[in-house]
């Protein structure tokens, strides 16, 4: 029934996107949401789509590219903005581009391998990192694209096993059974730890500071453990 659910809210945000990738009525929205503060975007276009008749959550924004959207490829990179001169498609881009772009560590946060543990700047393609499956088993992922480092605002996250994220504020984290948060708004969601156990957000803090960050994806699942907490890597280049 859960996946169902699932499946219904994806494809009213997909419904959403290839209305706003042909209708140039909603440029205008849609350019004036991508200029709000980044906790106001989704709240706005969630908003946006009700009063036309579709309903999605947060989790479905997050996760435009999954494969439950049942979206084209040709869809996809209208609405990320691959189509340069319709300004629905830019407006829309910017906003998706903020929620699929930004997820991403420091250096100085460890990922899970093999054998301990590697920095997240020296992770390469070809690594292999510890994941989980769909069932929640360990498994070893093998990492097929790795981000360009990038300049940008940090928070602090603090779990309550007393683990700790340096990140930006969209980056997402797994909790198993196909569910997933991000940090900004966890709604009470716990995360999958190394150990096995479960762990909640305990704080979030700004930390006034910009730095480089990285950040890869890999097969599979697309999770790894950052700190020993189970993160989601990025899913767009």
């Amino acid at each position: 029934m859960q996946d169902n659910q699932t499946n219904e809210k994806s494809r009213g945000f997909a419904e959403f996107l290839r209305e706003a990738a042909s209708d140039e009525a909603l440029a205008a929205k849609l350019e004036e949401i991508s200029q709000l503060d980044e906790l106001e975007i989704a709240p706005q276009l969630i908003r946006l789509g009700a009063d036309r008749g579709f309903h999605f959550t947060e989790a479905d924004i997050g996760h435009f590219t999954d494969e439950k959207t049942d979206l084209s490829m040709d869809e996809l990179s209208l609405v990320s903005g691959g189509c340069g001169d319709n300004s629905t498609a830019s407006g829309l881009g910017k906003i998706l581009g903020q929620w699929a772009k930004t997820k991403c560590f420091t250096a100085d946060c460890m990922v899970a391998v093999p054998d301990g543990v590697k920095s997240m700047r020296d992770i390469r393609v070809g690594d292999e990192v510890l994941s989980l499956d769909s069932a929640g088993v360990r498994r070893l992922a093998k990492v097929t694209d790795v981000m360009a480092p990038r300049e940008m605002p940090l928070i602090q996250v603090t779990f309550d096993n007393g683990s700790q994220w340096l990140t930006t504020d969209t980056q997402w984290f797994y909790c198993g059974n196909d569910d997933y948060a991000c940090i900004k708004d966890p709604a009470g969601k716990k995360a999958l730890t190394l150990d096995g156990a479960c762990a909640g957000v305990k704080q979030t803090e700004k930390t006034g500071r910009t730095e480089t960050v990285y950040d890869f994806a890999v097969d599979g699942l697309n999770v790894f453990f950052v700190n020993g907490v189970c993160a989601e890597g990025f899913s767009l280049s």
